[in-house]
């Protein structure tokens, strides 16, 4: 389901990809039983970073759309992991 919300102050500078110029966020959210794999995914996330969500992207630029494939997405540079497809793949053109 989604949702917008305000996003708590404290939140603000941990997940600053999410939050809009108002200070609100909009949070789709999923359970076990929509999405197992997600779910787990999500849990297994907030186990090793803290933070409990992700944030889904187009990683768009001006004039430029979603990527046209894994290779391109890995090949950005600008995050360490895509998932895809059900898979985690971690970028090799990550600094």
């Amino acid at each position: 389901m989604l949702f917008e919300h305000d996003v708590r102050a404290e939140w603000k500078s941990k997940v600053p990809a999410v939050c809009h110029e108002d200070g609100t966020a909009r949070v789709q959210t999923v359970n076990r039983e929509q999405n197992p794999t997600l779910f787990h995914l999500l849990v297994e996330f907030e186990r090793v970073s803290g933070i409990p969500l992700l944030c889904n992207t187009s990683a768009n630029s001006p004039g430029n759309g979603f990527f046209p494939d894994l290779s391109s997405a890995t090949a950005w540079g600008k995050v360490r992991y895509v998932w895809s497809a059900g898979h985690l793949y971690e970028s090799n053109a990550f600094p």
